[in-house]
């Protein structure tokens, strides 16, 4: 399906399950260590929770797996391994909607009751919790007890801003008292970012292929941050080093532009202040 995004021969190019799943499957054929695991290591706040993996570091990845508590469905549940240590990770991942929020409503989870209706709060409730269905082949039908430690267990919210969508995350608190220490924050910028800054580091073959694929898709998408200009172009002028903030010859460095301005649609007051597009079916 990435190849058929970058190329413009799908109509689906806002849907966010295709993007997540695009972008996760490449993490999942890279090595877990400096793939999948050192991009989260890589996310503010994480990076001490998360030991440093070695070679054999693993992740296995769970995408759309309902929970048992209260039926949320997130993008990925991420299964980590590290030096003999179980984390359990969930990835909810937005392109141009916000959080599927429901009703509000009290329900009991382990005898307790528990204010409902927030999606990445109820998530967090979901992932507490710990069982889940999961898909063997085409089947939603296998259950997946967690075997990590509560301590070990996160929750990440991957959306389109440029910026911290603090709203967002600030309500979450009033669903899941424990928000606080278990809810990250990352982007879509920063996941373009770190592909990037893995293609020095596996340039065989087949990873070369698999990161030019995934920085194509996310080029095509527009989520691109400022990588500085081309100066030699506007002065005419070629010294020896680059610009004031690379150490890199001037030549070298390209001017790829900065992403597109966020369209705010005052009309449809269900979608989040970032985005132009309405919101995808609730999970």
């Amino acid at each position: 399906m990435a190849l058929a995004e970058i190329y413009g021969k799908t109509p689906f190019i806002y849907f966010e399950d295709l993007l997540t799943a695009d972008v996760f499957a490449a993490f999942r054929y890279l090595p877990s260590d400096i793939g999948i695991i050192g991009f989260l290591r890589s996310i503010p706040g994480l990076e001490s929770l998360i030991e440093k993996p070695d070679e054999h570091s693993t992740c296995t990845f769970h995408f759309w797996p309902v929970g048992s508590a209260i039926g949320r469905e997130p993008d990925v549940l991420l299964e980590l391994e590290i030096n003999g240590r179980i984390l359990h990770i969930i990835i909810e991942a937005k392109y141009y909607s916000g959080p599927s929020d429901k009703d509000d409503e009290e329900i009991e989870i382990n005898g307790d009751p528990q204010r409902v209706g927030n999606q990445l709060g109820d998530q967090l409730h979901d992932l507490e919790y710990g069982v889940y269905r999961i898909f063997q082949g085409s089947s939603r039908n296998t259950q997946l007890i967690l075997n990590s430690r509560q301590a070990n267990r996160f929750l990440i919210y991957l959306t389109a801003h440029a910026v911290k969508p603090t709203y967002e995350l600030s309500r979450v608190s009033s669903y899941y008292q424990q928000a606080e220490s278990k809810l990250f924050w990352s982007s879509w910028y920063h996941v373009h970012d770190y592909f990037r800054s893995l293609r020095p580091q596996l340039a065989q073959f087949p990873y070369s292929y698999i990161l030019a694929d995934v920085c194509a898709l996310l080029d095509r998408k527009e989520f691109v941050t400022f990588q500085g200009f081309h100066l030699s172009q506007l002065t005419g002028v070629k010294p020896e080093m680059g610009s004031f903030w690379q150490d890199r010859r001037i030549d070298d460095l390209v001017f790829n532009g900065i992403s597109k301005p966020p369209v705010i649609d005052w009309l449809n007051t269900a979608v989040s202040f970032f985005n132009s597009h309405p919101p995808q079916e609730k999970k």
